[in-house]
């Protein structure tokens, strides 16, 4: 065997144990080779033609209402579209937003596609001693671009193949309310009003504030 033999048959050695140490190291996802999962596939999915931004996604309905709470009024830039009940200090940022956009002649029109809703579509819910909070993130590919309402003109864009938008939600209980130390909250109980809007139970229990934005995050975190 020559010298040249041997210094290929030396790389070749190397290279195959190279690629089996590193398929051991790094978990490579072919998934994102295949032709439905390239951008410009994404693109054309984001572009379908939509009442509601998640219009036609497998997301159960009361997540789907509290994503969109936040996303329509951006996405028209009016305040009307807000929902009534909301937390003081994020509403003032959303009016604040809503205004900057108005000013400014744009909307901010966020695209989802291949939503995913974790986990397992459904909100984490939990108590914090006199509040119940809810959490629900969707896995996506999104789209957000400020767009000029009467023109159509698109100003600036941001495609992420790799997003999650995160919603959290609370609602204030009465320390009152709860019924021993570890029973539920309104337990046996009728008619109660919450201190905080003066509704009662009935519409407290189907009724949450939006605690914190919407984010849309790809490794780093857009706050809407």
């Amino acid at each position: 065997m020559s010298l040249s033999d041997a210094i290929f048959f030396a790389a070749l050695v190397t290279i195959v144990c190279a690629i089996g140490i590193a398929e051991k190291i790094i978990d490579v996802d072919m998934d994102q080779f295949l032709p439905e999962n390239l951008k410009k596939a994404k693109i054309k999915r984001i572009f379908v033609e939509r009442n509601t931004p998640l219009q036609g996604t497998n997301v159960q309905k009361e997540i789907k209402k509290a994503f969109e709470s936040v996303l329509l009024p951006l996405g028209k830039a009016d305040k009307n579209l807000l929902p009534k009940r909301m937390d003081m200090t994020f509403r003032r940022k959303m009016d604040h937003q809503i205004n900057l956009l108005r000013k400014r002649k744009l909307c901010r029109d966020i695209r989802l596609t291949d939503v995913m809703p974790l986990p397992k579509n459904n909100f984490k819910r939990w108590n914090d001693d006199g509040r119940e909070w809810r959490e629900s993130i969707l896995q996506c590919s999104s789209l957000e671009r400020l767009v000029s309402p009467k023109s159509g003109k698109v100003v600036h864009q941001i495609y992420r193949k790799g997003s999650y938008l995160r919603i959290l939600q609370s609602r204030h209980i009465r320390h009152s309310d709860r019924q021993g130390k570890n029973k539920e909250f309104y337990s046996d109980k009728l008619m109660i009003t919450c201190p905080s809007c003066g509704a009662d139970v009935g519409r407290i229990l189907r009724t949450f504030k939006i605690k914190k934005n919407v984010e849309v995050t790809d490794n780093g975190k857009i706050i809407i």
